[in-house]
């Protein structure tokens, strides 16, 4: 487990490492420590949009003794078997989720991009190192999608604290050019109807695009 301060102090040290600017996304756990919604993770998520950027990122890690890892355990077989799938390091207690492009059949949208600007005060910025953290609608839909351990269960915690706007993750499941997305966010929000109140509207729409 990794706590914010332990990540941000790991963060400076993967740029200090880092020979060229690098923008990554950050979701998951990652991102609602940024939220201050927890206080540790094991899993660092993260997403990039260019395969150089990851490689010279893995490079960096590499250098501070992160070694990778095979997936299994940690994703069930239906992801294993997608080209999409993350590369995975791992360190001690800590470990990095390394996606490109996207998050197994969710693509990282102009749209998401433009939602995690909107939050200035959750972009990093170490020299040559940008991490800019996902809005939670997004951190939502990506955690019905990767369906690990423990992830339904931040997604009740995350509803318990804060307001949710569910067109956002309804229209962005509905953007997505595969259908999974959108069928994996449905089978999330059956489970979450019977302890939060979601709209028929949001179902509809959802169910009108597959």
């Amino acid at each position: 487990m990794i706590e914010l301060q332990e990540q941000d102090d790991l963060f400076e040290l993967i740029s200090s490492k880092i020979k060229k600017d690098i923008v990554c996304y950050a979701f998951g756990g990652t991102a609602l420590m940024y939220y201050g919604f927890k206080e540790a993770t094991k899993d660092i998520d993260i997403i990039f949009e260019k395969e150089e950027d990851r490689k010279n990122f893995i490079e960096a890690i590499t250098q501070l003794g992160f070694k990778k890892r095979t997936l299994i355990g940690v994703y069930n077989l239906e992801k294993l078997r997608q080209e999409t799938k993350p590369l995975m390091f791992e360190r001690g207690d800590s470990r990095f989720d390394l996606f490109l492009k996207k998050i197994f059949s969710t693509e990282l949208t102009k749209e998401m991009i433009e939602r995690s600007k909107e939050r200035h005060d959750f972009i990093r910025k170490d020299k040559t190192l940008t991490v800019s953290v996902l809005s939670k609608e997004d951190i939502i839909l990506l955690k019905s999608v990767t369906s690990r351990q423990n992830d339904y269960e931040d997604i009740i915690m995350l509803l318990k604290k804060v307001d949710i706007d569910w067109n956002i993750i309804v229209e962005e499941a509905i953007r997505q050019k595969d259908k999974w997305t959108a069928l994996d966010l449905e089978e999330t929000m059956q489970k979450l109807k019977k302890e939060f109140y979601i709209s028929k509207k949001h179902f509809d729409k959802l169910y009108s695009s597959v």
